[in-house]
């Protein structure tokens, strides 16, 4: 009985140091997290991507003082160890950016992904960024999220996570390659020239959708 005693206590205590352990991993350096923020002075936000589009967008606009419709827009997305920039392009200026290389996001009413027109599972996100973000066809990647008809459950917050995890593990490898040490041991010159030379922009479809949406309704209701 003593012994079945000890072996529970043991059992609770080594599950405790993993658990501890695993949260220490989660923490994201500096170094990390400079690579997932376009502009840390940007308000965060840590509301659910899933759901409330609409009360979202104008809680930007209220927040970052700009016209939404009117020219690409960014905002910081808080979500469990990190911070994350999430583009909003309106449809009508993407003609006008740099040259990139697109991955395509795309999930339907039954949460089935299509990632560039090829059928995966949700869970396989991680891997699929980090293997098509290590093609060097580009310096940005940018990739689009974008669910048009709904979700059967929200996913789209580990979705967006598991695409910044993807792109931190590929960039990972970038720096081990180049500079033969971690993202987390580079000094901030060198941070600076991984980062110029591996940019990630996640474009929130929906919301651009969304906004493109408002816009020309309100075009029609002025010419009118």
């Amino acid at each position: 009985m003593r012994n079945t005693f000890y072996s529970i206590i043991t059992f609770f205590l080594l599950f405790s140091c993993t658990t501890e352990k695993q949260e220490i991993t989660n923490t994201l350096c500096d170094n990390q997290q400079y690579l997932l923020t376009k502009n840390i002075d940007l308000p965060p936000f840590n509301f659910d991507l899933n759901i409330n589009t609409e009360e979202h967008i104008e809680i930007l606009k209220d927040s970052l003082k700009n016209n939404l419709n009117d020219y690409p827009n960014l905002f910081n997305w808080e979500y469990k160890d990190r911070i994350i920039t999430i583009d909003i392009i309106p449809i009508h200026l993407m003609s006008c950016s740099v040259s990139r290389h697109e991955l395509n996001l795309i999930l339907n009413t039954k949460n089935q992904m299509l990632f560039d027109t090829e059928l995966k599972r949700t869970d396989s996100v991680i891997p699929l960024v980090k293997k098509n973000y290590q093609s060097k066809i580009s310096k940005v990647k940018v990739i689009n999220v974008d669910f048009p008809y709904g979700l059967s459950k929200p996913i789209i917050n580990d979705i967006v996570y598991d695409i910044s995890e993807g792109y931190l593990k590929a960039v990972e490898q970038q720096s081990n390659t180049i500079f033969k040490k971690s993202i987390c041991e580079l000094t901030k010159e060198e941070i600076k020239i991984l980062k110029e030379d591996n940019q990630i922009h996640i474009y929130f479809q929906s919301f651009s959708d969304q906004i493109e949406e408002n816009h020309r309704i309100q075009e029609m209701i002025n010419i009118n």
